[in-house]
């Protein structure tokens, strides 16, 4: 949901800010537009807030939501980040669970 990886001063990574989202937010819709996928995985503490607000990622992975989205009714399915993944391999069976729930809905073009 932004368009470059933010760096602090001492160059390690953090999280977006809002703004920071909000700023690069047309480019993302314009991209979903044109993309027009039968289904979104929104990964990790950044990109959840767009169909999920309020969730952290545990309690917003596998869950599905259609809302309106760059013109449009659009399938949202909420999953933890893979770097967390990496971090703590027992988040793995979360992860995967969330991926086949998308998986599902793609192949059968809707809930």
């Amino acid at each position: 949901v932004v368009r470059c990886r933010p760096r602090d001063t001492y160059d390690k990574g953090r999280n977006a800010t809002w703004l920071e989202v909000e700023a690069c937010s047309p480019w993302t819709e314009e991209e979903v537009a044109a993309a027009d996928p039968k289904v979104v995985m929104l990964m990790g503490f950044t990109a959840l807030p767009i169909a999920f607000p309020g969730l952290e990622p545990m309690q917003a992975n596998g869950k599905v939501r259609t809302i309106k989205y760059a013109g449009k009714a659009r399938t949202f399915v909420g999953a933890i980040h893979p770097a967390a993944v990496l971090r703590n391999r027992s988040l793995a069976p979360a992860f995967v669970s969330a991926l086949r729930k998308a998986i599902d809905i793609w192949k059968k073009g809707n809930l």
